[in-house]
């Protein structure tokens, strides 16, 4: 990372792989520069945590339907 200032003020951070800025630090600890590896087999969704894909299939996929009365 790249730490950008104004006299001696902090602005921001960026990264020196993508280019992408970030004002906050922990925004910049929480980015990825590579792809995600969880990928949903049932649609083009992916995510960087397998808990993220667990619960987008869970919402989107095998969603329960309660019947008609």
């Amino acid at each position: 990372y790249r730490k950008m200032y104004m006299g001696d003020q902090v602005l921001g951070y960026t990264c020196t792989m993508c280019s992408k800025f970030y004002k906050m630090w922990s925004n910049y600890l929480k980015h990825k520069c590579e792809p995600p590896q969880f990928k949903c087999p049932l649609c083009p969704f992916a995510a960087f945590k397998a808990f993220i894909l667990h619960a987008h299939q869970a919402e989107q996929h095998f969603k329960v339907t309660s019947p008609n009365t």
